[in-house]
This record gives structure tokens, C-alpha cells and sequence, in this order.
């Protein structure tokens, strides 16, 4: 089952390094337990992805069953949008 989860705090792997996925006009970072990890690379455990840069945190569980994980970001993009507003999107 995907997870979606709104206003949690700061991934702790979110660094000003971080990998930055752009889906449909929102940012995201991948994680798996709690550590960054490429969303293009190949994974086989479930992955976290948070929103980054917007006025709130969204999270998203997507289990190891549901391959590609990011077609549930694609799916969510327009609900982030019209809920959270964009800060500062990726460079």
C-alpha cells in the first residue's frame, strides 16, 4: 500500500547536496530507511520520497511491490501542488 504523509518534519538525509528528482513540477529526495539513494537506481526495498523545497513535507511510502516507485509521484504531482507552494525548486 502507498503511504502519503503531509507536514512531518526534515528528511534527516537531506543535505544541500542532495539528489533532487523533479516529477511533474515537484521536488522530491528518495530515501530508503533513511538514507538517500538515486531513485534511478535499481532498488529492491521500499523507498520513501519527501517533497523538498515547498511550504510542507509530503511523504510518500512506495513499496518494494509497486516497481516503478516514481509513476506514484506522477500521480500525486497535482494534489502537492494545488496543497503546497513551491520555495525554492531544484537547480
Amino acid at each position: 500500500m502507498i503511504v502519503l504523509t503531509c507536514g512531518g518534519p526534515a528528511p534527516a538525509a537531506l543535505r544541500p547536496t542532495s539528489f533532487c528528482s523533479r516529477i511533474d513540477g515537484v521536488d522530491w529526495l528518495a530515501t530508503q530507511n533513511g538514507k538517500e539513494v538515486d531513485p534511478s537506481a535499481s532498488v529492491s526495498a521500499d523507498l520513501d520520497f519527501t517533497t523538498i523545497g515547498r511550504s510542507a513535507y509530503v511523504v510518500v511510502h512506495v513499496p518494494s511491490t509497486y516497481r516503478p516507485a516514481a509513476e506514484a509521484l506522477v500521480d500525486l504531482a497535482t494534489v502537492v501542488k494545488q496543497h503546497t507552494t513551491d520555495l525554492r525548486p531544484c537547480r
